[in-house]
């Protein structure tokens, strides 16, 4: 059986961004969940009863912790915090930053210009929903 050693400085400079990324990137996390999306909402017969809304809700959040799972890995983050992709509603505090945070995010703790900007945007428009759901129920 062949012990394992660190890697060397001048082999560690020559692995490719995948190797010393491991994961999945943030396009092929957004293509994958555009992907579960649209096979989700597929027509089914029971498209508007509680057992078919019930299934996909738990489809989709086994799916998208599956795929944070990856991605987190890729931004040097702990894993296990796909979990909480599994809990409705909570899981898009782990979803967004998979989708806007490059590859070693942990470790730079920088987000590029572009994606810093459109998910505060989202944000916004998250907060406005919210706000706007509290104040039709009082009215």
């Amino acid at each position: 059986m062949p012990i394992s050693r660190p890697l060397d400085e001048d082999v560690r400079k020559h692995l490719t961004p995948l190797a010393a990324a491991p994961g999945i990137g943030r396009i092929m996390f957004l293509t994958l969940l555009c992907g579960v999306i649209s096979i989700l909402n597929h027509d089914s017969p029971k498209l508007g009863s509680f057992e078919g809304i019930a299934a996909k809700t738990f489809y989709f959040s086994a799916a998208a912790a599956a795929l944070c799972y990856f991605r987190l890995k890729n931004m040097g983050a702990n894993p296990w915090l796909s979990l909480v992709a599994t809990i409705p509603f909570a899981g898009v505090l782990v979803i967004l930053p998979c989708i806007f945070c490059q590859s070693h995010f942990m470790q730079s703790q920088k987000v590029d210009k572009g994606p810093r900007i459109v998910l505060s945007l989202i944000l916004l428009l998250i907060v406005a929903a919210v706000l706007m759901a509290l104040v039709s129920t009082t009215t």
